[in-house]
């Protein structure tokens, strides 16, 4: 089978190295220590692999260094040298002495002795390599120890020079001032003939370096006799990103006597000097006020996932609305805690920002038409007539019709909700949106007259309403719970599962179901209607 072209080359190499031999040596040496790396440039593995190799290489060396010795070391002779010695110095050889001795005896012919003298001197050599690596390795120890005491000296002589640098530096600065204040006439006069100045430019430069030199007095005497709690308007004022910008913090703090870091950490102008307030009463109280306001006679808690609120500490609350007004509510707190000398303000600073005071307050539970088109009346009239924004208070107020014929346009615009017929693909439905309206004034006084009306009946049952669930808690037996449904004109009833109960009604009901869980269900219907 023929040669590859890969042996081809490989037996042609080889005999262009037995050709060559010592030029190929003497490139390959070339080669190696061109492309050689240090053993610091290298990875931690190569590192080792190497390593591994050279102490192979070594190994082999000297196993061939020492099966060359053992065959120069034995004695390969072919027998001829003792027999040429014999004839050479005329002895017998053992045969002719043993004839003679008429065989009885046997004489032993000369022992040949060699003394290899190169064992001692190797063994010289090797004591003398050991040396010499012992105080190899002595002299490196010695100096990698001198060399971290360079290192340390050197280290300690750059901390001692910056040292000296800065007394040096300070004793300069302190050098010019005077034991005595210079006021600051005398420091403009002072700069200006360590500065040289001719007398036309001290001339020039008198007025804005005296009045630097006043104004660096000004903020000392303040400093001065301000006390450390009330500085912040100095540093408010002296300070700033000017400052910053132009790198001069340090040198007005030097200047002034003012602390550098409070200089350095001044980013506005902006300082409000309020009143201190009495926190340790408002944080004693604060736990005991919120749990009173968050107390269900006391406010209503928003069910939608929506209303809550984040509060400072970064976790939500959901949103309370008290039921009463601020006066009230402390009124009644009072009551029940008459040991607590709470004031009114801290009271109402003790409301945390998820309790929302009361407003429009029937509107917490009764969400209505009724109310909903009151409160956008109520809305179209503030346009045009100074009212309170709540529809409740507006009913108890009289508004008179040669008012609102006085304040109030030709055409009105008012907004209402109202049931309007809409087309969704193809099919017609009915849906209820705010439909905005222009109305002649005339109607718009007569319908607004009869809604309200009607809207401060409605606001007395729900009042009612109100009254009636109250007492319903108060006497409602323990283990007895109260559902308050919202039925409309019609409205079936399910008792049981089999029977139906349809209920038709001129008005929509508020109704409280009282139920008593025994041993059979009974559902006690208190219908108002409303």
């Amino acid at each position: 089978m023929g040669k590859s072209r890969a042996e081809i080359q490989k037996a042609y190499r080889e005999i262009l190295k037995e050709k060559n031999k010592e030029d190929y040596l003497k490139r390959e040496r070339e080669r190696k220590r061109r492309n050689y790396v240090s053993s610091h440039q290298l990875s931690e593995r190569d590192r080792e692999e190497r390593n591994r190799r050279n102490r192979a290489n070594l190994r082999e060396f000297y196993a061939r260094k020492r099966a060359e010795r053992a065959h120069q070391d034995s004695s390969q002779t072919s027998g001829y040298e003792s027999r040429e010695i014999e004839e050479d110095t005329g002895l017998e050889t053992s045969d002719e002495r043993q004839t003679r001795n008429g065989g009885n005896k046997t004489d032993r012919g000369r022992l040949l002795v060699r003394l290899d003298f190169n064992e001692i001197n190797r063994g010289r050599q090797k004591a003398a390599l050991k040396r010499w690596k012992r105080d190899r390795s002595a002299a490196v120890s010695r100096v990698r120890i001198l060399e971290q005491e360079r290192d340390k000296l050197k280290t300690k002589l750059k901390s001692t020079q910056r040292a000296l640098q800065r007394v040096r530096k300070s004793t300069e600065s302190t050098k010019h001032v005077p034991s005595v204040e210079l006021t600051p006439s005398k420091q403009t006069e002072r700069d200006m003939e360590a500065a040289n100045l001719t007398a036309e430019q001290k001339e020039k430069l008198r007025r804005p370096i005296l009045l630097s030199n006043v104004l660096v007095s000004e903020i000392r005497a303040s400093k001065k006799n301000t006390p450390r709690d009330k500085r912040a308007a100095i540093y408010n004022i002296v300070a700033g990103r000017i400052a910053k910008k132009y790198r001069t913090i340090n040198y007005l703090s030097m200047k002034t006597g003012l602390q550098r870091n409070q200089l350095g950490r001044v980013n506005s102008k902006v300082h409000q000097i309020g009143i201190k307030k009495r926190l340790s009463k408002l944080e004693k109280n604060r736990e005991q006020v919120i749990n009173f306001m968050k107390r269900e006679d006391n406010s209503r808690t928003q069910p939608g996932k929506s209303d809550a609120k984040k509060t400072a500490t970064g976790c939500k609350q959901q949103v309370h609305i008290l039921t009463d007004y601020l006066k009230n509510l402390y009124l009644k707190f009072k009551a029940e805690h008459p040991s607590n000398d709470i004031s009114f303000a801290t009271f109402c600073r003790s409301r945390p920002s998820y309790i929302y005071k009361t407003a429009m307050l029937s509107r917490v539970s009764c969400l209505c038409f009724k109310h909903q088109n009151a409160s956008l009346l109520v809305k179209a009239l503030r346009k045009h007539i100074e009212i309170v924004a709540n529809p409740e208070k507006v009913v108890e107020t009289k508004i008179s019709e040669d008012m609102l014929r006085e304040k109030l346009p030709v055409e009105v615009s008012v907004s209402q909700w109202t049931r309007v017929e809409t087309e969704d693909k193809g099919r017609k439905r009915t849906v209820t949106r705010i439909v905005e309206n222009i109305v002649p004034r005339d109607k718009f006084i007569h319908d607004t007259t009869t809604q309200l009306g009607d809207f401060k009946e409605h606001v007395q049952r729900v009042l009612i309403q109100y009254e009636q669930i109250k007492l319903l808690k108060q006497t409602l037996p323990e283990h007895h719970f109260i559902v308050q449904l919202v039925l409309q004109k019609t409205t079936p009833v399910v008792l049981t599962k089999k029977c139906r109960v349809p209920i038709s009604i001129s008005q929509p009901l508020h109704c409280t179901l009282w139920l008593h869980i025994g041993r059979m269900l009974m559902v006690n219907c208190c219908i108002k209607v409303l």
